[in-house]
């Protein structure tokens, strides 16, 4: 091996000496990793690398951090069974993590560029959000937090959906930056019965619930709480 060789990932957003993994391949006169590489031609052997990382025998299990994910992300109804760390990640195109569930998860600093769907993800431990970008809409709807909530400083440019969300701890959205937000109720249509198919469409309504909430610092374009419930204490200074 050469001297060259010797030199491990260059990830730019990622602390000095933060990847120990081997190199793959140059952008830019930098030298990446296969996971950190910021490119599309990548996808075979980085579905292999990205597979041994949900391996729980390997030592980096669900380690993420500043993965640069290079087209569709799907983790549609999986169960992480640990800290799931997507701290600094780059998310090229859409994400999907609809029914996800998981024991703790870090999206810190993440960054969203495609739509992005947390639709009835449930989170057991604490979920940190804070200094995320979604570029695109994104949605929470009845999405479960059971414990802290962290949104700090997370950016939204586009629309965010937290209709029939529901906080059971702290939720904290803290110099928070929105586009449009919605932390309505959702209605969900209920198959009606055969033998009233005469009458009006029934529906389910998920109200959104906070226990104790902080909006302080944040800015709206526009909001909508329309039915939220409030059972603690709520701050918007």
């Amino acid at each position: 091996m050469g001297e060259s060789d010797s030199v491990n990932c260059q990830c730019e957003w990622l602390p000095e000496d933060g990847c120990d993994e081997p190199f793959y391949k140059e952008h830019n006169g930098r030298r990446y990793c296969v996971l950190h590489y910021p490119g599309t031609d990548k996808q075979e052997q980085f579905e292999r690398s990205l597979a041994a990382r949900l391996d729980e025998s390997n030592s980096k299990y669900l380690n993420f951090v500043g993965v640069w994910f290079p087209d569709l992300v799907s983790f549609l109804g999986e169960r992480f069974t640990s800290l799931a760390d997507f701290s600094r990640a780059r998310f090229n195109s859409d994400v999907e993590f609809t029914e996800s569930h998981f024991d703790e998860v870090r999206f810190v600093g993440a960054h969203f560029k495609g739509q992005t769907d947390f639709a009835k993800t449930q989170y057991d431990g604490i979920a940190d959000f804070s200094g995320a970008r979604f570029e695109q809409p994104v949605s929470f709807s009845r999405a479960t937090f059971s414990n802290e909530g962290r949104f700090f400083q997370t950016q939204f440019a586009d629309f965010a959906n937290y209709s029939g969300v529901e906080f059971e701890d702290e939720a904290y959205f803290n110099l928070a930056v929105f586009n449009i937000a919605d932390f309505s109720a959702e209605r969900i249509a209920v198959s009606a019965d055969k033998s009233k198919t005469s009458e009006k469409p029934q529906f389910e309504t998920y109200r959104s619930k906070f226990k104790n909430v902080q909006f302080n610092g944040a800015t709206f374009n526009r909001c909508t709480f329309k039915q939220a419930c409030f059972s603690g204490t709520a701050g918007f200074l």
